[in-house]
């Protein structure tokens, strides 16, 4: 889930679902973000045409979809990458309401500190 957010004059990729499993990390101790997401939760183009491959499918072409976003808050990116990514959704739904509030503090934070070109460990490197 790359998406191109506005970071001063000049537009930056940035991988949200990083930043949303990030804060998650800050907020529960014992999240485990290696459990698996969903089987057709793909993120990298290359890992999809590979599975295609071997699912029999020939001439493949993926295409990587970057939008232009402009996050006002921590609740406007919680939002967006919960209704995008059914992943997302469903690490969100094992989450009390309490440490959701405060996720989206922590994501408050970092599209803060993002503005400030602080957080440049979430760019994308695609």
């Amino acid at each position: 889930m790359t998406s191109r957010a506005k970071k001063g004059n000049a537009a930056t990729n940035v991988d949200f679902l990083l930043m949303f499993v990030a804060a998650i990390r800050a907020v529960v101790a014992d999240f485990n973000p290696e459990a698996p997401l969903p089987p057709h939760h793909i993120v990298v183009a290359e890992l999809l045409d590979l599975e295609a491959a071997k699912a029999g499918l020939r001439d493949i072409n993926t295409e990587r979809n970057i939008e232009n976003l402009d996050f006002k808050s921590g609740p406007h990116v919680w939002n967006w990458v919960t209704t995008n990514n059914l992943g997302a959704a469903l690490l969100a739904s094992k989450l009390t309401e309490e440490q959701k509030n405060n996720v989206q503090r922590v994501l408050g934070g970092m599209l803060r500190e993002f503005a400030l070109g602080n957080l440049a460990g979430f760019a994308s490197r695609h």
